[in-house]
């Protein structure tokens, strides 16, 4: 089991908005949204795109006078993402297959995750 903390520039990805994106991408891209502040445990990573098939486990943390609910990006159809979300998108391509044990969110954005892989 790895951690890894993604500080690196990020390389070109050509995928750069919201429609550009998997079915798969676009609903756990819509899953961090909606969690905002949280984690989500045990995502299995299969040729390098999100699988839901077992459904990760999701904890969602609550700010004590914050806003807890989804974030307003929710309601757009379309966006531009955020250099956090094209690093995790690019690290699992880059992981292939695997498991993220713990994907840390926060503001709905990924900040720290924890793959796992075969050796």
């Amino acid at each position: 089991m790895t951690s890894i903390r993604r500080n690196a520039p990020s390389l070109p990805l050509t995928t750069q908005r919201h429609h550009d994106l998997s079915p798969a991408e676009q609903r756990l891209l819509r899953l961090l949204q909606r969690i905002n502040y949280g984690r989500i445990r045990n995502l299995v990573i299969q040729d390098g795109m999100p699988s839901f098939d077992p459904p990760p486990q999701v904890q969602r943390d609550r700010k004590f006078s914050g806003h807890n609910g989804p974030r307003t990006e929710a309601q757009l159809q379309d966006f531009a993402l955020k250099k956090e979300v094209a690093e995790m998108f690019r690290s699992f391509r880059e992981l292939g297959q695997g498991r993220i044990v713990n994907l840390e969110i926060r503001a709905g954005l990924p900040v720290i995750m924890t793959e796992e892989a075969a050796a």
